[in-house]
């Protein structure tokens, strides 16, 4: 008999789970433990926007990952993984969409696995993932040497078309279903990404991905309350009572209008 496959809910991390982007909101506690200096950060942000409004090209990518290894290049990753668990209540709790979160549990109630897709760092996106009780990531990760320490190569590379890529890849390892799955992303260059799954939602999309959402019959979803009135647990939010009350009383009964509103939208993709 054959086994049933699952279904997962992929989400893109900057501008979609939190608001602003990752590197952006971590570059003060980058730059105070010496792990970055201002003209790489400036460098990276340039480039973030070049590659986000003139589309990815050989020659844009090449450029973008040599930015990343050159600002990752000599971390250690288990002090880095640290040093971002100790930053997350200050950095990324106001940063957090309630209406992501919500989101989130209600995937979870329905049994989907939830995985976070990034070309953010893994040092940055595991611990940011945490939060939201994540334990599935794709992201961005360089070879470390034999000191545990990034160098200049990678062992995976997450963006543009290397995305779906991973995506696909992610899916046949672990049984998903992508045409039953559900992609939520905001940027352009996460179409092929979107592409890859039955049921795709632009959230808080820029220009381009609105049209193209709207021509392709995509939902288009904004997320606009960033901010938890609850403390966040140590390791996950899902152990907060707030979120367990959301979930715990089915899809259709959370506790906020937007929640509710969500979660229509969840049941009613499914059903098509």
């Amino acid at each position: 008999m054959e086994t049933q496959k699952k279904i997962a809910a992929f989400f893109d991390l900057d501008k979609t789970l939190i608001d602003g982007a990752t590197l952006l909101i971590v570059a003060p506690l980058l730059r105070k433990n010496g792990l970055i200096d201002l003209p790489t950060l400036i460098k990276a942000g340039i480039g973030a926007k070049v590659f986000e409004h003139l589309g990815a090209t050989p020659a844009r990518v090449d450029k973008v990952k040599k930015i990343a290894t050159k600002i990752v290049d000599g971390w250690n990753r288990d002090e880095m993984f640290a040093l971002m668990e100790g930053a997350l209540e200050e950095l990324f709790r106001p940063k957090i969409f309630l209406e992501a979160l919500e989101l989130v549990a209600q995937h979870r109630e329905l049994g989907h696995e939830i995985v976070v897709v990034s070309s953010s760092p893994i040092e940055l996106v595991a611990p940011i993932a945490k939060m939201f009780g994540i334990d599935h990531v794709i992201a961005t990760e360089i070879k470390l040497d034999e000191h545990g320490k990034c160098t200049k190569e990678f062992v995976r590379w997450v963006s543009g078309e290397a995305k779906p890529d991973a995506v696909r890849a992610f899916a046949e390892l672990h049984g998903i279903d992508l045409e039953l799955s559900y992609g939520y992303s905001d940027s352009r260059t996460d179409i092929g990404f979107l592409e890859t799954v039955g049921f795709a939602h632009a959230v808080n999309p820029d220009a381009k991905l609105e049209l193209h959402a709207k021509a392709n019959g995509w939902k288009v979803t904004a997320f606009e309350k960033p901010g938890k009135p609850v403390d966040l647990n140590e390791t996950s939010l899902v152990s907060n009572p707030w979120v367990q009350a959301g979930a715990g009383v089915g899809v259709a009964g959370v506790v906020t209008l937007a929640g509710f509103a969500i979660s229509r939208r969840v049941q009613s993709a499914q059903a098509r």
